[in-house]
């Protein structure tokens, strides 16, 4: 009886270890998102931050700034449409809007800046949380695919987010 007690206790210890472990490589924190996708340094790490992107043809990143958290979808369109500012700042709008990425609904823009490269932002919301990813690319965009395909990981990891 013992033998088949202690048999029945390894298979529980066993089927607890196994869904656990499981679990953990759905979930993710937004830490740990931040950690692998997440924006530049601050301080005196963002020079050097800067001089090695400045390197690269694009980039793309996370954003982790204090107005995500009153983000509503007002607000993401509005921050990504076309406002008085941009010839001010000599930003020319290519493109913006909404889309539908891995299932989310984001809005985007698109602009050249003064210093020859094309930015643009995807905001979205999940969970009751909102994200905003970056990217940089040369002047035509030849890094579109590569830029598509980091924004759309970085969108289905952010569904793994423990809320």
């Amino acid at each position: 009886m013992s033998k088949n007690l202690f048999i029945l206790c390894l298979l529980i210890i066993g089927g607890v270890v196994a869904v656990s472990g499981c679990n953990s490589e759905y979930s993710l924190t937004y830490e740990e998102l931040l950690e692998e996708y997440g924006s530049p340094p601050s301080g005196e790490n963002l020079a050097e931050w800067n001089r090695e992107r400045a390197k690269d043809d694009y980039y793309v990143f996370l954003q982790n700034f204090t107005l995500l958290k009153e983000m509503t979808v007002e607000t993401a369109k509005e921050r990504v449409s076309p406002s008085s500012d941009d010839s001010e700042m000599d930003y020319t709008i290519l493109d913006y809007g909404e889309k539908d990425i891995e299932g989310v609904t984001v809005y985007y823009g698109q602009w050249t800046t003064p210093s020859n490269r094309i930015e643009g932002e995807v905001l979205f919301e999940i969970n009751s949380r909102w994200y905003s990813i970056l990217w940089y690319d040369l002047i035509g965009n030849p890094n579109k695919e590569a830029i598509d395909a980091k924004i759309s990981q970085i969108i289905s990891k952010a569904k793994r987010v423990s809320t």
